[in-house]
């Protein structure tokens, strides 16, 4: 049974749940949008074309709107915590990393869109463009693990009173392979998954006609199932990859019943999308779109609590 004390952190998780959702779906949307121009120019899919224009530009929204968050927080936390506004104010090359590659990211994505209308005579360079997004976007994702990482080894050793190695935090074994590769995997699906919202909100502006929308719908579907399934995969190789005396703290505690209850939530959200991946009229299935977008962040809130618990636990 869940304890109070998780239930609390898991509500409180919300939130920033629902921000590190669009901010990974925002550094996701660029592979989305490059694939499907690539797809579009090498075999003449103008639907495709058109998805990923779409794509690309709920990409940039959700950047900018994560972005915006997490700064209005960082001043907040820095008004009320003089040692944060010190550490923002005077950051090491880590975090210097992540400001210039959360920079680039944003940039490369503007760029990308606002060209994108522009670029019907240079789709090799636009496709560069993209494919340079997506780049920023993967390795700010790495960037961000590698630091969270460097932060907990950091903390184990004031503990313990022992110096620890921080290169061991890249290491074959290290948790940053597996937790990259699951959230690249949840940038994708929550790209994809957040399209199929942005899609009905836009209908209305952007007049495709009905053809599109159903192919937009059903391919959004399919580009959210597949990397979220691969994703729920991973989920052995990071448990494999956790340290031997956590996963023997792990059955029966409240960061195993989050772990459990999130993995729940996204198969759900698989099978959803699957319904509209396979249906002849998508349009319609408008409450298990949105169903499955609510289940998203309720998954990453549980499992945001469950990989938090664990980090207690050590």
């Amino acid at each position: 049974m869940i304890s109070p004390d998780s239930l609390s952190l898991a509500l409180n998780l919300l939130g920033p749940a629902f921000f590190d959702v669009l901010g990974l779906a925002g550094l996701g949307a660029p592979i989305l949008a490059t694939a499907c121009e690539l797809t579009a120019a090498a075999r003449s899919k103008v639907l495709a074309d058109k998805y990923g224009r779409h794509a690309s530009g709920m990409g940039l929204a959700l950047l900018t709107i994560s972005l915006a968050a997490v700064a209005a927080g960082a001043v907040a936390a820095a008004v009320k915590l003089p040692n944060v506004s010190v550490w923002l104010r005077n950051p090491g090359p880590m975090l210097s990393s992540i400001y210039v590659l959360l920079a680039a990211s944003l940039v490369l994505s503007a760029a990308y869109r606002l060209t994108w209308d522009r670029s019907a005579r240079k789709k090799n360079l636009h496709i560069l463009l993209g494919a340079l997004a997506c780049l920023a976007g993967l390795m700010t994702v790495f960037a961000c693990l590698v630091a969270v990482r460097a932060v907990g080894l950091a903390s184990l050793s004031q503990a313990d009173s022992q110096p620890v190695d921080l290169a061991l935090g890249l290491s074959a074994g290290s948790l940053v392979w597996p937790l990259s590769t699951i959230c690249a995997l949840l940038a994708l699906a929550y790209a994809a998954g957040a399209s199929l919202v942005y899609l009905l909100y836009r209908r209305k502006k952007d007049d495709y006609g009905r053809d599109y929308y159903a192919f937009a719908l059903r391919l959004g579907a399919r580009l959210a199932l597949w990397p979220m399934l691969a994703c729920l995969l991973c989920n052995a190789w990071l448990f494999a990859a956790l340290p031997r005396k956590l996963t023997a703290l792990i059955p029966g505690s409240a960061a195993a019943l989050a772990w459990a209850g999130g993995l729940g939530l996204a198969l759900v959200c698989c099978l959803l999308w699957g319904l509209v991946a396979r249906s002849q009229a998508p349009l319609r299935l408008k409450g298990l779109i949105f169903a499955a977008a609510l289940g998203l962040w309720a998954s990453h809130s549980l499992l945001l609590t469950a990989f938090l618990s664990l980090g207690l636990m050590l």
